[in-house]
């Protein structure tokens, strides 16, 4: 950050010279004036060089920045390229007029944005531009040795099908690239409708994600493929209960694995337990005696109630198999269910709405 210094300088260079410039408007139309320095021209003299080597100080830095300014629009002219015949790079077939925007200055094959001049298909995706997410390797005199896409997204008009999701290409679809670079594996889309769970139809807007298997402490390897995340303010019903949020894990044939991080949309009586609408929920997976068995998580400001028993307050999980069996009590932490706090910053908007429970399931 520059100094006190160099500011007080910068304005005194400034003043300077709108003196200097008043003094030569003021010589140039006073005869009087003019008659004046002529008596004195010594001192008048010294007096403007003053001035002007004050106000130098502005005019030189003034320089530099346009300099400067020069120096980055060539570079930045360097990294724009376009096509002027159809070319294969990075693993794509480019057709003759795509505009690229290139990582390094010069070299089309590092591009990291692509705009073609007409939709092309790609990878199976009717696509309009190319975004690609590049590693740089570097040698031991930290020059750029080598530039790789490491993920590469396709954009595009409308809905369209990557790996067999349904996706909104305008928000665009990602793949991890291939030993070629190109688009390989699909990693990640914003889901649009049409996209199916058990029967049900998984909110448009979700986001999709490959997950390769969640692999835990200790090496284990979990069979989940695919996460879906559900905003919250977005429902879904999963195994008899409908729930806000959630992350949903599925398997490569696209059944339910596990579900983590939602809420009940509605109040649940199950087994004796009564909830509250908000309550966490998530499953047990590996955390219960039994995979398909729930996990409850009751909030500070909403206990669970069970019958005869008082209350389930905050910090306790309930693992309950869905015919209402209690597996256990157990403390948050051991279940991974974790306790964040929660800041509140003045002119921040509103956080989301949780999902309003539909009349007749209260």
């Amino acid at each position: 950050m520059p100094s006190a210094s160099f500011y007080l300088m910068l304005v005194l260079s400034f003043v300077a010279g709108l003196v200097l410039v008043g003094w030569w408007c003021v010589l140039a139309l006073s005869r009087r004036a003019r008659g004046a320095f002529g008596r004195h021209p010594v001192l008048w003299g010294l007096c403007m060089a003053l001035l002007a080597a004050l106000a130098a100080f502005d005019v030189w830095l003034y320089l530099g920045y346009r300099e400067i300014e020069r120096d980055i629009a060539q570079r930045q002219a360097a990294k724009r390229f376009v096509l002027g015949e159809a070319m294969t790079l990075g693993g794509i077939r480019l057709p003759a007029g795509t505009r690229l925007e290139l990582d390094q200055a010069d070299q089309p094959a590092t591009f990291v944005r692509a705009e073609l001049p007409e939709a092309a298909v790609i990878a199976g995706v009717t696509t309009t531009s190319i975004q690609r997410q590049v590693r740089r390797d570097y040698d031991d005199a930290y020059e750029v040795r080598r530039v790789r896409a490491e993920e590469v997204t396709l954009v595009g008009p409308g809905d369209q099908v990557a790996d067999g999701w349904r996706c909104d290409a305008t928000a665009g679809i990602q793949f991890h690239a291939g030993a070629d670079e190109a688009p390989a594996a699909l990693y990640q889309c914003t889901l649009a409708g049409g996209n199916l769970l058990d029967g049900r139809e998984l909110p448009a807007a979700a986001r999709l994600l490959a997950t390769g298997g969640t692999v835990y402490i200790g090496g284990y390897r979990a069979d989940d493929r695919w996460r879906v995340d559900l905003s919250t303010g977005r429902a879904i019903e999963l195994r008899g209960l409908l729930i806000d949020g959630p992350s949903i894990y599925l398997d490569a044939g696209r059944e339910l694995v596990r579900v983590e991080s939602g809420e009940l949309v509605c109040p649940l009586d199950l087994g004796g337990i009564a909830y509250p609408a908000g309550t966490r929920v998530r499953s047990a997976g590996r955390d219960g005696s039994d995979t398909q068995a729930w996990v409850f998580s009751p909030r500070e400001d909403a206990p669970a109630t069970r019958a005869g028993q008082g209350e389930i307050t905050a910090g306790t999980s309930v693992v309950q198999r869905a015919d209402g069996e209690v597996l256990a009590l157990r403390r948050n932490d051991e279940v991974g269910v974790m306790e964040f706090m929660t800041l509140v910053v003045e002119g921040a908007p509103p956080p989301p709405t949780r999902s309003v429970c539909p009349a007749g399931q209260h």
